[in-house]
C-alpha cells in the first residue's frame, strides 16, 4: 500500500530541507512526500527541488486547508498522512500513525510538549480542552500536525 504524506509549507525555507531529510530518511519507499508549498515567498519550493519530492504549488496563499486539498490532487497513495515541518512527532511513528487507520477513519497523533514554554503549553491544554467540550470530540489535540486519513475519505476528513 503506497501512502502520501503532504508537508504544508509557508514560507519554510529554514526547516523545510531538515524535515525533508528526515522524512526521507526514516521512511520505506513505499511512500511518496509531497511539499505543499502554498504561496511561498522565499526559496521553499528551490530548496524542495532538490530532494526526490512532488511539489504542489499554487501562485497565491490558499492557506493551509487549501494547500493541502491542493496536494491532494497530486497524491497516488491510498493512505493521506499531514506531516507539519516542525516534526513536532518523530516521522519513525508515520507506520504506526498509518496502521491505526485500521481502527479508525482518522487518526490524529498527539505532541508531547518538551522544551515549549510553559504559557505555551498552558494555552494549548485550555484550547484543547475547550474544543472537547464544545464539539464533544474525544481529541487530546486538535492542531497536531500529523493526522492520517484513507485518501478515499480524505474530501469528508481534511
Amino acid at each position: 500500500m503506497k501512502c502520501s504524506i503532504i508537508v504544508p509549507a509557508y514560507n519554510e525555507e529554514d526547516r523545510i530541507a531538515d524535515c525533508l531529510d528526515q522524512l526521507l530518511s526514516s521512511l520505506p519507499k513505499n511512500y511518496e512526500i509531497i511539499v505543499a508549498a502554498d504561496g511561498c515567498t522565499d526559496r521553499t519550493v528551490e530548496i524542495s527541488k532538490q530532494f526526490p519530492v512532488k511539489i504542489a504549488t499554487y501562485h497565491r496563499p490558499l492557506g493551509k486547508g487549501g494547500g493541502i486539498m491542493n496536494a491532494l490532487r497530486f497524491a497516488e497513495g491510498e493512505t493521506i498522512v499531514l506531516c507539519d515541518v516542525d516534526l513536532s512527532v518523530s516521522p519513525s511513528q508515520i507506520p504506526f500513525l498509518v496502521k491505526e487507520l485500521q481502527n479508525a477513519d482518522l487518526v490524529i497523533t498527539r505532541r508531547i510538549a518538551y522544551g515549549y514554554p510553559l504559557h505555551r503549553r498552558f494555552l494549548s491544554r485550555i484550547f484543547n480542552m475547550l474544543f472537547r467540550f464544545l464539539f464533544r470530540i474525544d481529541v487530546c489535540d486538535t492542531q497536531c500536525g500529523f493526522k492520517a486519513v484513507e485518501k478515499k475519505n480524505s474530501r469528508r476528513s481534511i
